[in-house]
């Protein structure tokens, strides 16, 4: 594979600005024993936590009538590409927040990011042909950027392990082609299929296990010279692991936190710099990491190289 069995310098650009270059990260000589399962009894005290939260959350939208108002004056008006505006329930499952304006107008603010993450090395969207949105919900970024690069004639793509997410999209946005994915790989595309792939808040929820076949499988799907922008919680984030979880991060560990909920908001996975360039980066090399460079997200962006 490529990358195998070298040491590759990282870019690491602060903050989307000046660019610095750093060597290796050296990594503990030995890896942190395994945190050990947590007890059944845990882990259903877990879920009933976040069971409450989900419906507090939801009864709490019930009650502002000033959001559920404003959502409803904005399905009446229209978005301004002519398509429809997904159910506030539909972004809460993507989000776990309800506005309608919000989804509608982070769309294009990611985009942004983006083209600020590529373009230092000499990359743009409008370059591409054909691009994929892997896990692109219902479409809050996809419909712009579908509707933006239409007359070039590019490929717009999502898809997303949530069957009921693809549906909606498959109804209501012509502009892009959509497809459901599993949780695992592999995608429901040929090989060498795309130009570009992004993933905003994908592997955040991915447990270890999967994070190498899924960047194996993204090669798959790439075209040779193709890229790979996918969102982390990298360095930046790693204030929010304490204790053995956060050592086992700073020794240069992938380390997953709710692991036994893949694929959703109560799993998140934390990516070091070293798991990161050496790890996944022997699969496509790892050629820049931007912390906050997802800061729409609240997440680190990867760029990843299809040689």
């Amino acid at each position: 594979m490529d990358g195998a069995g070298r040491r590759l310098a990282v870019r690491v650009i602060q903050p989307l600005s000046r660019a610095v270059t750093v060597g290796r990260v050296d990594t503990a000589a030995e890896r942190s024993p395994e945190k050990p399962p947590p007890s059944p009894l845990r882990r259903a005290a877990k879920r009933f936590r976040a069971r409450f939260k989900d419906v507090r959350k939801r009864w709490k939208y019930l009650k502002d009538r000033e959001l559920r108002a404003a959502n409803r004056a904005l399905v009446r008006q229209g978005a301004p590409d002519g398509m429809p505006l997904p159910p506030p329930f539909l972004v809460y499952k993507v989000s776990s927040k309800f506005d309608l304006r919000r989804h509608l107008e982070s769309g294009p603010q990611s985009i942004e990011l983006i083209e600020q993450a590529i373009a230092p090395y000499g990359l743009s969207l409008q370059q591409f042909r054909s691009i994929l949105d892997w896990g692109c919900g219902c479409g809050r970024v996809v419909r712009h950027l579908a509707k933006r690069f239409e007359a070039l004639g590019t490929k717009v793509h999502g898809c997303d392990y949530n069957p009921q997410l693809i549906r909606w999209c498959q109804r209501s946005l012509p502009c892009a082609e959509f497809a459901v994915c599993g949780l695992a790989p592999p995608l429901p595309y040929p090989d060498s299929s795309f130009d570009f792939v992004y993933a905003i808040s994908v592997l955040t929820h991915i447990p270890t296990e999967l994070q190498v076949p899924w960047m194996e499988e993204l090669r798959r799907v790439l075209r040779p010279g193709g890229h790979a922008l996918l969102s982390v919680h990298g360095v930046g984030r790693a204030h929010a692991l304490s204790g053995d979880d956060r050592r086992r991060f700073d020794a240069g560990e992938h380390v997953v936190v709710g692991a036994d909920r893949p694929g959703t908001n109560l799993c998140g996975a934390y990516h070091p710099l070293p798991y990161l360039r050496d790890v996944m980066g022997a699969v496509m090399p790892l050629i820049a990491f931007l912390p906050d460079g997802a800061r729409d997200s609240l997440q680190d962006y990867a760029l990843f190289a299809r040689r």
